[in-house]
């Protein structure tokens, strides 16, 4: 039953060394950040890569993220 009900979701998740790579080339785009706007449009994505990652580990709750309340805290 739970199959047809889309509850099942295979294993796809990114392996920790390419997350690992992702954010490490995150934090290079944020200390070379001109601008005050480019440097927090980095720093959120970082943030939301590392909480969607972790949320990922309980289903998919980290694409229901309000990102207008992540980039304002």
């Amino acid at each position: 039953a739970s199959h047809r009900m889309g509850q099942d979701w295979p294993n796809k998740a990114m392996p920790i060394k390419l997350l690992l790579i992702l954010l490490k080339s995150t934090e290079l785009k944020i200390q070379e950040a001109i601008t005050p706007c480019a440097k927090n449009r980095w720093l959120v994505f970082h943030a939301y890569v590392a909480v969607c990652y972790m949320l990922s580990l309980r289903r998919s709750e980290g694409f229901l993220l309000d990102l207008a309340s992540l980039n304002r805290k």
